[in-house]
């Protein structure tokens, strides 16, 4: 199935407030203790709120400390003067919509009570909101009441969002918290299962930032993974030109790799698109437009020599894969797929594709790339610095495969291209190397 890209817009970076609850002081009496305030620290509370809540769920749907949180609610609370009002819980709430990042619902109560541990677990009883399996974290201040036993407090549960992660989105619907890597602003996020390709658009900055493709595995992972480093063997003559060994590497592909759209064999249907690595490309031999089409260009990369994979569509408004290399400025389109010899044994430039080819999205295998306005200006762009907005994702890349672990030599292809582009054997281990892809290209090409 040829690669479609979705528009995945997310939710406003607005939290959703869950229930303001308050608690008032009155909400139990108590009598004043004579006896000296016990130490309550934060972490016993928790295991208090803990004790409270698995009783009351039956399970270990326990409550965390969040440091962020609970430094944050501190620094508010303990802002204000003792003789100023007390926060209440909705201003505890709004500040806290306003303030803190990464939640997505959240619940306050305000409480006077002894400074003593029973007189906590009383009120986290009476506490309803306690009872939510959806909360994840909690925090609570406490500031000295003029009555020397008693204490007010401010409690706080959160429902705290995961970090967002690709390999989540296949586990169905997800609400989850990111950082737009272009504006760098955080907000919340909404994800329904199904699609196989996603486009991400940061909902502040309204930019296009990330594109996720499902695996072989059937996890969701960024496209410029895909990109194993591969270098199958290959000995080339010291002085074959970039361009010939560009085009020795594309008929490589070419000879070699079958089309192959994705396919269940299990149960003899077509499957839900997914994409392959270069690695599994290679072992595999066969791949649909975007799997032969990354694993040129990362063969290409290997070489030394800029190459990129275009996601976009054809002139028949077909969504297609191929692959594009840039070699002493001139761009040159690679087609993938197809019967070779409907092919011609040098690929067109870029430029003079523009008819067939509306390029959309890029990607190599340090960097996305999107289009800074309306894409479709055709592939002869796709190096053009202005016109293209990249996106560093260096950090997400996977290691590079070292070339014996990959299965080799089956380059080159053909008999004529090795005859020119390829090392003659020589004594020593150079010439071990050169008779075993003589051998190879000669069986490879009967």
């Amino acid at each position: 199935m040829s690669p479609k890209l979705l528009v995945f817009l997310l939710a406003t970076s607005a939290i959703s407030i869950g229930i303001f609850k308050f608690i008032p002081s009155k909400s139990i009496s108590w009598t004043a203790m004579a006896s000296p305030p016990e130490k309550l620290e934060p972490a016993r509370l928790l295991a208090t709120i803990n004790k409270v809540r698995s009783l009351a769920l039956q399970s270990n749907s326990l409550l965390e400390q969040d440091p962020n949180i609970q430094a944050w609610a501190e620094q508010l609370i303990t802002s204000r003067s003792p003789t100023s009002p007390h926060f209440s819980a909705e201003q505890i709430l709004n500040n806290l919509q306003s303030q803190v990042k990464g939640v997505a619902a959240a619940s306050a109560g305000v409480f006077r009570v002894p400074y003593q541990i029973e007189a906590f677990r009383t009120e986290f009883a009476a506490w309803a909101e306690v009872k939510n399996p959806t909360y994840t974290h909690f925090s609570i201040v406490l500031r000295p009441h003029s009555d020397r036993n008693l204490v007010d407090a401010w409690a706080i549960l959160v429902q705290r969002l995961p970090k967002f992660d690709p390999k989540l989105l296949a586990t169905g619907l997800q609400q989850f918290h990111h950082v737009c890597a272009l504006c760098k602003r955080p907000y919340n996020g909404q994800f329904y299962a199904g699609d196989r390709i996603l486009l991400l658009q940061c909902p502040q900055c309204e930019t296009n930032y990330d594109i996720l493709a499902v695996n072989t595995v059937d996890q969701y992972a960024r496209a410029n993974t895909f990109f194993s480093g591969i270098s199958p063997l290959a000995a080339f003559r010291p002085n074959v030109s970039p361009y010939e060994e560009m085009i020795s590497l594309w008929h490589g592909v070419l000879d070699h790799c079958s089309y192959e759209n994705d396919y269940d064999v299990n149960t003899a249907t077509r499957a839900k698109d997914s994409w392959q690595t270069s690695a599994e490309t290679l072992q595999r031999r066969s791949g649909d437009c975007e799997d032969t089409s990354i694993l040129l260009a990362d063969w290409l990369m290997s070489r030394g020599i800029e190459a990129r994979v275009v996601i976009g569509e054809t002139d028949e408004r077909e969504g297609h894969a191929w692959c594009i290399a840039r070699i002493d400025g001139n761009v040159f389109l690679l087609e993938t797929t197809g019967e070779k010899e409907d092919l011609p044994r040098d690929p067109p430039l870029a430029k003079q594709s523009t008819d067939k080819y509306r390029a959309e999205y890029l990607f190599d295998r340090t960097q996305l790339y999107f289009f800074n306005s309306e894409p479709g200006q055709g592939a002869g762009d796709c190096w053009n610095k202005f016109a293209w907005k990249a996106v560093d994702y260096s950090s997400s890349l996977p290691p590079t495969i070292e070339p014996s672990l990959v299965e080799a030599p089956w380059f080159p292809s053909s008999k004529a291209f090795f005859a020119a582009n390829v090392v003659p054997a020589v004594s020593g281990e150079a010439e071990e190397v050169a008779g075993s892809v003589t051998e190879a290209a000669a069986t490879l090409s009967d």
